[in-house]
């Protein structure tokens, strides 16, 4: 398990990448929630929020490792990492509605 919970500037962010852009939806998704993602040369680096954890999702027999990432708000993704390269998938598992600071819904 990885997380960003103690001193924030000892604790690595949690990244990924991406090999492609993402689809604008997506990308207002995660930067709703607080995620900074950074496009360069068809690649799309994405930087989770502090207090983001990831934990590893038990598979034997495949490829790849798959971890479950959960923002701070609740937010959840799968990421799915494949062992022979450094480039990842990664899926939105649940959408939390974000909230301003009185409780109200953002949309």
């Amino acid at each position: 398990m990885e997380t960003n919970t103690s001193n924030q500037s000892t604790i690595p962010a949690i990244t990924v990448l991406l090999k492609a852009d993402i689809a604008p939806r997506a990308e207002a998704i995660l930067r709703l929630h607080g995620c900074l993602i950074d496009k360069q040369g068809g690649q799309t680096l994405i930087t989770f929020p502090f207090g983001t954890t990831r934990h590893l999702i038990p598979f034997s027999r495949t490829r790849a490792d798959r971890y479950r990432i959960t923002l701070p708000d609740g937010q959840t993704f799968k990421q799915v990492q494949p062992r022979d390269t450094v480039y990842c998938d990664l899926y939105i598992e649940t959408i939390v509605v974000a909230r301003n600071d009185k409780g109200q819904s953002s949309d």
